[in-house]
C-alpha cells in the first residue's frame, strides 16, 4: 500500500513539473518497488504508448510477501487435506464405537424377555452388528 501511495505522488510531482521532489520520493520507494521501478523508467513510459501504465505491471515486481503467502496457501491447503482426512476417521471410529454400544444393547435387553424367541433374536441381531462392526473396523488403515 506504500508504494502505490509513494508512486501516485511521483506521478504527481512529476505531472506538476517538480523534479526534485520527484526524486525525493522514488528514494522513498522500497527495494522490491524500486527495481520494478527502475525496469519500468527504462522503458520511458511518460513518451512511450506501448509502455506498461505502471511498475506494478513489471515482471520485475515481485513481492516477497506475496511468494511466502503462496507458500503458505499451499501448505494449509495440504493441512487441510490431513485435517478433512483425520476427521473422517475419528467420524468413521465414533460410528463403529456406537455401533459396539448397539451390541451391548442388544445383549442387555435380550436379557428382559421371558420369551426365548425374543431373546434369541435380540442376541442374533446383536452378533450380526457385532460381526458386520468388527469386519468394517478391521478394514481401517493401520497407520503407526
Amino acid at each position: 500500500m506504500a508504494n502505490v501511495t509513494v508512486f501516485t505522488a511521483w506521478l504527481t510531482a512529476t505531472d506538476e513539473g517538480q523534479p526534485h521532489l520527484a526524486g525525493l520520493l522514488a528514494a522513498r520507494f522500497n527495494g522490491e518497488f524500486k527495481v520494478a521501478f527502475e525496469a519500468w523508467e527504462a522503458t520511458s513510459p511518460l513518451t512511450n504508448a506501448s509502455a506498461p501504465a505502471t511498475p506494478f505491471a513489471m515482471p520485475q515486481y515481485q513481492l516477497a510477501n506475496s511468494r511466502r503467502a503462496s507458500q503458505l496457501e499451499e501448505r494449509a491447503s495440504t493441512q487441510f487435506t490431513q485435517a478433512t482426512d483425520a476427521n473422517q476417521r475419528a467420524d468413521n471410529y465414533i460410528l463403529m464405537t456406537v455401533l459396539f454400544a448397539l451390541v451391548l444393547f442388544f445383549g442387555a435387553v435380550s436379557t428382559r424377555f421371558d420369551s426365548l424367541a425374543i431373546a434369541t433374536i435380540l442376541l442374533g441381531v446383536g452378533a450380526a452388528v457385532f460381526v458386520g462392526a468388527a469386519v468394517i473396523t478391521a478394514s481401517f488403515p493401520v497407520e503407526f
